[in-house]
C-alpha cells in the first residue's frame, strides 16, 4: 500500500513546496484591519465548542436520570 502511495506522489512538486516553505515568506502580510474578523471567527468557534459540550453534558445527565435505579 505504501509503495502505491509513494509512486503516485510527484516528488518535484513536493520538493518545490518544501523549498518555498524553508525560504523566506514574502507573500505573507499582516493587516490590523483583519483582527476583528479573526476575533469573530475565534469567538464563533468557542461558542460552537461550548454548545457541543453543553449538549453532551445534557444528554449524559438525561441518560443517567433515565437509567437510574428507582427505590
Amino acid at each position: 500500500m505504501f509503495n502505491l502511495l509513494t509512486n503516485t506522489v510527484d516528488t518535484t512538486a513536493a520538493a518545490e513546496v518544501v523549498a518555498e516553505a524553508a525560504g523566506t515568506v514574502q507573500g505573507l502580510q499582516f493587516h490590523t484591519s483583519d483582527i476583528g474578523e479573526a476575533l469573530l471567527c475565534s469567538a464563533a468557534g468557542m461558542v460552537g465548542i461550548f454548545v457541543v459540550v453543553g449538549i453532551i453534558i445534557l444528554s449524559v445527565s438525561l441518560l443517567n436520570k433515565a437509567g437510574a435505579d428507582k427505590k
